[in-house]
């Protein structure tokens, strides 16, 4: 979770806290709005980082798929001699 999303999800409880403490549903209910956008923003974090995560695991991938299918191919003229 970002700073930013930290914030809003504590700012959120808080404002929460006191709508429950004063029985005011506008505040309650802005809490609660300021909570699902923290958690939202946590979740686009989470999944840029998944695909970042993907992309970096599958560079060079290509390349040693090509490498592998030399290998094959060259283990195969051996097998024909």
């Amino acid at each position: 979770m970002g700073i930013g999303d930290k914030a809003k999800d504590l700012s959120g409880k808080v404002k929460e806290g006191i709508g429950d403490a004063t029985n005011n549903p506008d505040l309650q209910r802005s809490g609660a709005k300021d909570r699902a956008e923290a958690a939202v923003g946590e979740a686009a974090d989470k999944a840029r980082k998944r695909v970042d995560d993907l992309k970096d695991g599958s560079e060079g991938f290509g390349q040693k798929a090509a490498g592998a299918a030399d290998g094959v191919k060259d283990r195969l003229r051996d097998d024909d001699r």
